[in-house]
Order: C-alpha cells, then structure tokens, then sequence
C-alpha cells in the first residue's frame, strides 16, 4: 500500500476491499466544492471514493437511500446514459461509518473527463439536454422515497433571511469589505420575491445542473452520464433551467475575479432554451427563461455572500476572500443578464 495514503483511508479501503493489499494508488480528485473525492486503483478495478461531508449532509443513510432509489429507477428505464453504481461494503450498506466520518464507493466510469466551463453551443445543448432527461426519469420514483437531504436548499424566502441574519450577525466582522455588493445585490430583491409567480407543479429534479456534473465521452465528445446526485430534491425545474442559464452561458466560471472577463454568451442561451423545449415539448418565452437565469443568479450570489459573512462553512474556498470573489462574480454576470432583457 502507499505510504502517503492516509491511515483512515487504508482502514476504509481495507474494509471494502479486504483482500487488496497492495499495488493500491489514491489520486486526489479536485472536481466538487462539497464532498472529498479519490480515484482509487486497485487490481479489481477503478473507483470513486468519496468522504461525505456531513456538515452539509447530515443524514448520509438517507442520502444513499436516495441514491440507491435513483440507481434502480434509471436502471429499469430507457434512460440513455449510464448510471452511478454504488460498490456495497462487505456488509450490503451503501456507505461506512469510520471514526465518525462516513464513505462511500462508486464505480469509475471509464474513458471519461469532466468540463468546468461550456465551450460551444453544442456542448451547452447536450448539458441542458442531459439534464432534463435525467430529471423527466427519476419523476418515475414516488417523490416520498426521496428524502429531503438539504432543507430549504431551494426556498428563496429562506435564503433571503440567512443572509439578513449573516449581515446582523457579522460573525467574521467582513461586513466593512462587502457593502457594495449588498447594495447592488438589493436592487434585485424583488425580482427574486416575485420569482414564485413563474413556478410550476414541484416535481424531482438534479439540483445542481453544472457541467462539471456531466461526464463527457474523451471519444464521442458526447454527454456519457450525470453524476452528483447528492442534490436531488422536489422542487420546480426553473430552479435547474436557471442554474443552467447562470452558469452555462458566462465566458468564465464563478471563480473568475477578472470581471471585464465575464460576457453574457448569446448562442449558449438560445442552446438551453432549444434543449428544454425540445424534451419538455412546450414553447415558452425566452423572457421566462432570462428571469429564471437571473433570479439563480441573484440567490447563488447570495449564499456565496451569506457563507462568506459565515466564515466559510459551505463552500470549500483556495484563499481567504473566494467566496466574496465569486459573489462579485455572480452579481456581474447578473448584471449581464439584465442588459439582455430585450
């Protein structure tokens, strides 16, 4: 075994793979702001090890309750992409309990890569695609066997008081580097109230609609699967269509500090808009699509600004400003949005 593998995770390999002691490499996986991710070569195979975090995901048994239910309703589908398959300990769970951290093991979908930002209308298409695909299948589970995992994870009400309780707190005393962007992030209050009038019927959807949830063929270049399930949830398919606006159709991703780097990409757009109305077969107005990007936006700014008030405790940050890095981000890319409104 490597001698820079970690003692607990040599006690977690051993446990799931009790016969492998040797030839074993542990590759950090950086992709994912949550959840801390290995690639784990043995001579059995590749796989996916995953310490859950269980400061955001408190409840890991019905997290992998909730996978499992999704794991066997794609796979009794049509669904035209793989799926994650969770590796069962020796003992038939779907997770471990070590030392009070919790694991779990997916197997490694080959010959794949992940993309951190849309490079063409094409690949914006195939993600927005992929996704209402993902979502219209796992609708064939009850939605009472999903649990709810993150409460209020979409419940903008709710996120618009955590954040005037984190300004009344202060708790990290930031508050004198962040009044700027709380007064540009005040203009755009109200159009996040008046959200609720353009949802409709909850239904299941991802969560987290990212393209780095994608996995891409490294030969096809095609969509092979949507991974990070960890988010699914009732709740209505605005929240993902404009999580996809927010962050399919920038020139950078949310981490960008440039801002004169981040433009509004038309062809992007007009993608995730062709995609959701080809699956979903229903014509809508462009304009509901613009609001839903812009109102996702607002929120995402708002719990990168409300963790930065925080102190940092959902988001995993490099540096000690990243969080208020990517709400000045987010806020500027709004701003993009609302220049487009015509």
């Amino acid at each position: 075994m490597n001698t820079e593998i970690s003692p607990i995770i040599a006690k977690v390999i051993k446990l799931y793979f009790p016969k492998q002691i040797e030839n074993i490499h542990v590759i950090p996986i950086k992709d994912g702001l949550i959840n801390q991710s290995f690639r784990l070569e043995i001579s059995s195979g590749i796989y996916v090890l995953q310490q859950i975090n269980t400061t955001i995901f408190t409840t890991p048994s019905l997290l992998m309750a909730n996978i499992e239910s999704i794991a066997e309703i794609l796979s009794k589908n049509d669904y035209p992409y793989e799926a994650l398959k969770v590796v069962k300990t020796k003992k038939g769970t779907s997770y471990l309990k070590l030392e009070n951290s919790f694991w779990r093991v997916f197997q490694y979908i080959q010959n794949t890569n992940t993309i951190h930002r849309v490079q063409s209308s094409d690949q914006a298409h195939q993600a927005a695609e992929a996704f209402a695909l993902f979502n219209q299948s796992i609708n064939a589970i009850p939605s009472e066997r999903i649990h709810t995992i993150i409460p209020h994870f979409h419940d903008t009400h709710f996120r618009l008081q955590e954040f005037k309780k984190a300004i009344k707190l202060d708790k990290e005393n930031r508050l004198h580097l962040c009044n700027n962007i709380i007064q540009k992030i005040d203009t755009y209050i109200s159009e996040v109230e008046s959200f609720n009038q353009l949802l409709t019927a909850p239904m299941l959807i991802h969560g987290d609609p990212k393209i780095s949830n994608l996995l891409f063929c490294k030969t096809s270049h095609q969509v092979k699967a949507v991974i990070d399930w960890d988010t699914v949830l009732k709740s209505n398919l605005w929240m993902d269509v404009g999580d996809m606006i927010r962050s399919y159709c920038s020139t950078q991703t949310e981490d960008e500090a440039d801002l004169q780097k981040i433009q509004f990409i038309n062809e992007h757009f007009f993608a995730v808009c062709d995609a959701i109305q080809e699956t979903y077969k229903n014509k809508l107005s462009y304009e509901i699509f613009r609001k839903a990007g812009l109102v996702v936006t607002i929120i995402q700014a708002i719990r990168f600004l409300t963790d930065f008030l925080k102190g940092d405790q959902y988001y995993r940050i490099d540096y000690p400003k990243h969080n208020l890095t990517r709400t000045l981000n987010q806020v500027y890319f709004a701003e993009q949005l609302q220049k487009v409104k015509n």
